[in-house]
């Protein structure tokens, strides 16, 4: 079970939010634009096996994203949630007693 706390330990939101963040900015600096289309259906479909080892549901809203990249009028959209997501994965961690530093709480 060690190895179940290590993995729920790097699962927090700022870990998400960060892969989720650098996929994203990778495929939209990095890959071509109907490919981008392409590699979206492919997360879909992994998704839908998220009953599967490895595929998940994690899949679908990255793959959603990927093909939104392609659609001119969604792109901005995409861009909006990947500047929450970076905010998030950059932000402070909350301190486990509440959103309070020890300091302050005197």
């Amino acid at each position: 079970m060690k190895w179940f706390r290590r993995f729920r330990q790097t699962l927090t939101r700022k870990n998400i939010a960060r892969i989720t963040y650098a996929t994203l900015k990778w495929g939209d600096n990095h890959v071509p634009f109907g490919l981008r289309s392409g590699l979206g259906v492919l997360f879909l479909i992994g998704g839908v096996l998220w009953f599967l080892p490895i595929v998940g549901i994690w899949m679908l809203p990255l793959g959603v994203a990927l093909i939104a990249l392609d659609i001119p009028w969604s792109r901005h959209k995409v861009h909006d949630w990947m500047v929450t997501l970076k905010a998030t994965a950059e932000s402070a961690p909350t301190p486990p007693g509440g959103s309070q530093s020890p300091e302050t709480r005197k």
